[in-house]
């Protein structure tokens, strides 16, 4: 709510938190092209000399799915065209995006998660939102909040 309310980048991290030190930031790519987290995600990937993987939810096998992927090789091709970034690609099929995100993060011991508010932060689930267990409070992983354009 503060990223959007703000329309200014969130940081939430762990204590031991260093820019300098980032090697794999995470990016989930939903159903539109998140130019602001893809911005963010590029300016920190070259200060630090690191690797941006953007990953997505889905397995082709409904509309929403097919613009996610979409979505997910423009972003990649933006990122391979207009930045000098390592940039990795991966679509799972899972249970929620956040969810999703978490997992492959901790997979390939992600020093950040890039996200935008909302269904990406929120685990799935009702109880999930009403405890208000978004993906930074799950996390041991500094997460970035970042507001899409309105």
């Amino acid at each position: 709510q503060l990223a959007q309310q703000a329309q200014c980048p969130v940081l939430t991290v762990t204590e031991d938190f260093d820019s300098g030190h980032l090697q794999n930031i995470v990016v989930p790519v939903d159903d539109f092209l998140p130019i602001r987290k893809l911005s963010f995600a590029t300016y920190l990937a070259k200060k630090a000399n690191a690797v941006i993987h953007l990953m997505s939810s889905g397995d082709r096998s409904n509309e929403e799915d097919i613009k996610r992927t979409r979505c997910l090789t423009k972003a990649y091709q933006l990122l391979k065209e207009y930045s000098h970034v390592k940039v990795y690609c991966t679509a799972h099929s899972g249970n929620s995006i956040a969810e999703d995100t978490l997992t492959y993060a901790k997979n390939v011991n992600a020093d950040l998660i890039v996200v935008n508010p909302g269904r990406e932060s929120v685990m799935k689930g009702w109880f999930s939102r009403w405890m208000k267990n978004y993906l930074y409070r799950k996390s041991n992983i500094p997460v970035l909040t970042i507001a899409p354009q309105s």
